[in-house]
């Protein structure tokens, strides 16, 4: 198999950068930041509100003229 000509190996400051980490930075799951319960609990918020009605209509306007 022929290597691509452009491809090119993982640049020697990439590896260096990566093996100076914290250790132990990447052993597992870390715990959720604080902000990300308040991001949850909106996303499920808007979840929870119904569909507007506008958009309900538009769909079913758009049903109908494909089915035309």
């Amino acid at each position: 198999m022929v290597k691509d000509p452009s491809f090119h190996a993982i640049p020697e400051r990439v590896r260096t950068a990566a093996s100076r980490a914290a250790p132990g930075a990447n052993a597992g799951p870390q715990p959720d930041p604080a902000w990300s319960k308040d991001i949850r609990d909106y996303y499920n918020a808007v979840m929870q509100e119904p569909v507007p009605q506008e958009l309900l209509d538009l769909l079913a306007r758009i049903a109908t003229d494909k089915a035309e």
